[in-house]
């Protein structure tokens, strides 16, 4: 488990671009895209981050299963990654 304190801090829309850049890295993937937004936390959660993982995917034509699985191991990771700055 990763402390709040060890992860990069970054704003809602920077982590919201980090994470599409890495959906699209995966070019059977290329139609596809998390929405946001990225939705900061009342409290932190167990794991010490502080932003919500449910963030919405669409994905134009065909299949998404795939890229939704995927989609999903992305948000994993980043969630041991990054934590949202703090706005004051």
């Amino acid at each position: 488990m990763t402390s709040a304190s060890h992860r990069k801090l970054v704003s809602p829309d920077r982590l919201l671009r980090l994470l599409n850049q890495r959906l699209a890295g995966y070019g059977h993937c290329e139609r596809c895209k998390l929405m946001g937004p990225i939705r900061r936390l009342a409290e932190p959660e167990e794991d010490g981050r502080n932003w919500s993982r449910y963030i919405p995917l669409v994905c134009e034509g065909g299949s998404a299963g795939g890229c939704i699985r995927l989609a999903e191991r992305i948000i994993d990771d980043a969630t041991r990654e990054y934590n949202l700055w703090d706005e004051d």
